[in-house]
């Protein structure tokens, strides 16, 4: 018999592979050349058909006998804990494994220049932007970012050239790595859109998450950059710390890179750009609300900063449809608008609306929102929340998500908003039942509303009913656009 001399092929498996990040990474590792598998507890779409059609075995369910074959790497995910029947299997068998964020160091970012883009607010967003750009200039970078970019239907990319673009978070690594996931990142190039307190569940203060933001800036490179946003008081302070060159964005000229003569409508923004004060052109995106102006400048002064030609960075830039469920409009109808937003602090809350009366001057806003992430089911933000729905005209509050992972005293109390608002001189209903709120809408929308629904979850899945009510009843009716 003829011998092979052909080196089998690694095997990766994944604990926890339906997270988002997870699957993608496990699909890019599948493109790399490894075998790779999985488990999960639930599964089910998008992932696990996502998966299952790039041929990834999942297991269901958390099973030692599952680990049977000898992986040569196991990722555990970050939702993992000890007691997991998996994890006690690696560790007892000494198996080798990694966290997500040493997987992506590992395989798709060492030997390559990277770009981290960091921050409370705008990550996704800025990534998706610039890897845009990138790409429609011809760069085929690699990219990750934590959400689904609507022009490709995905949120990551192995890519062939020199630059990979990360969405680089705050949030710890692994249940074995406390550290922030950025630092694992080899950053060559970082963006800071903002720095607030968020993630309550690991942070115990601002100052807390600044160490983090501190320890990232210790990392980059002399001949890397450092781009912040020049609003931000935080990122600021923290960038005098920076070895490496910093560079600012925002509104005023006396940045890196700013914009002026703003325009806004229901079809997105245009502005004037300028760099070091001097006016260079004028740019349209399809993206609306200051906050993503400052998205786009970050992102243009990233990739110009890096070699790509303002002409080129500019006219990508126009064709950017932008991220999913980032203040994605899912129903375009003559009669009503409908948006879907991630929402996940009150200050995302607040620009988002502000965003949407700038392009709606005249029209009711209707708020939807769920409390999920792990600091808005909490009460940190209950005096500051009624003030970031100033420029909603209805509002709704379901209750919280799973209200049992927080303690009674330090929970957020949905009907104490509502009243609140109610004070404010704003219409508001609170449905702890967010089933119910579908039914409620169907009474309270009128012609030329726009609505929009804020979650950093699913939310049970009500934005895709009330559309799906509201365009049967409308051909029932002949109304539709």
């Amino acid at each position: 018999m003829e011998s092979s001399n052909k080196k089998p092929l690694e095997k990766i498996y994944f604990i926890g592979i339906c997270g988002a990040a997870m699957a993608q990474s496990a699909v890019m590792l599948k493109k790399k050349g490894y075998r790779v598998y999985g488990s999960d507890q639930k599964i089910y779409p998008p992932a696990s058909t996502f998966l299952q059609n790039e041929g990834i075995k999942i297991f269901e369910g958390y099973r030692s006998q599952n680990l049977a074959d000898n992986p040569n790497i196991v990722v555990i995910g970050n939702a993992l804990s000890r007691g997991n029947p998996e994890v006690e299997e690696v560790l007892n068998r000494k198996l080798k494994y990694l966290s997500l964020p040493e997987i992506i160091k590992e395989f798709f970012i060492r030997g390559r220049k990277s770009i981290v883009v960091t921050g409370t607010h705008g990550k996704s967003t800025t990534t998706g932007i610039i890897a845009h750009i990138f790409k429609h200039s011809g760069y085929e970078p690699g990219f990750m970012l934590g959400g689904v970019l609507r022009d490709y239907n995905s949120g990551a990319c192995v890519g062939k050239g020199d630059y990979f673009i990360v969405e680089g978070d705050e949030y710890d690594t692994a249940f074995f790595d406390k550290h922030s996931k950025f630092l694992h990142y080899l950053p060559d190039h970082v963006i800071i859109n903002a720095i607030e307190y968020d993630h309550a569940d690991i942070f115990v203060s601002l100052d807390d998450i600044m160490t983090s933001f501190r320890h990232l800036i210790n990392i980059i490179p002399s001949n890397g950059a450092l781009i912040v946003n020049g609003h931000d008081e935080n990122a600021v302070n923290l960038s005098r710390l920076s070895l490496a060159p910093v560079l600012t964005f925002g509104l005023n000229k006396e940045f890196s890179m700013s914009g002026d003569n703003f325009l806004f409508t229901k079809e997105g923004t245009s502005f004037d750009l300028y760099k070091n004060g001097n006016f260079q052109s004028r740019v349209n995106t399809k993206m609306l609300g200051y906050h993503n102006v400052k998205n786009v400048l970050g992102a243009l002064l990233c990739a110009i900063n890096l070699g790509i030609e303002e002409e080129a960075a500019i006219k990508a830039l126009n064709t950017y449809i932008g991220v999913k469920r980032r203040l994605e409009l899912i129903l375009d109808d003559k009669s009503i608008k409908v948006y879907d937003d991630f929402a996940h602090h009150p200050t995302s809350i607040k620009v988002t609306l502000e965003a949407l009366r700038l392009a709606y001057p005249d029209r009711r806003i209707i708020a939807i929102f769920e409390p999920r992430s792990n600091t808005m089911v909490t009460n940190i933000f209950e005096k500051e929340l009624p003030s970031s729905f100033d420029s909603a005209d209805i509002i709704l509050i379901s209750g919280i998500h799973r209200p049992d992972n927080v303690k009674k005293e330090n929970r957020l109390n949905p009907e104490f908003l509502c009243n609140q608002l109610n004070k404010n001189g704003k219409s508001t209903h609170y449905m702890k039942n967010h089933d119910n709120i579908p039914e409620l809408l169907e009474e309270l929308v009128k012609t030329d509303d726009v609505l929009v629904f804020m979650s950093n979850g699913d939310f049970g899945g009500i934005a895709g009913k009330f559309v799906k009510n509201y365009l049967q009843n409308s051909r029932v009716n002949g109304k539709l656009s």
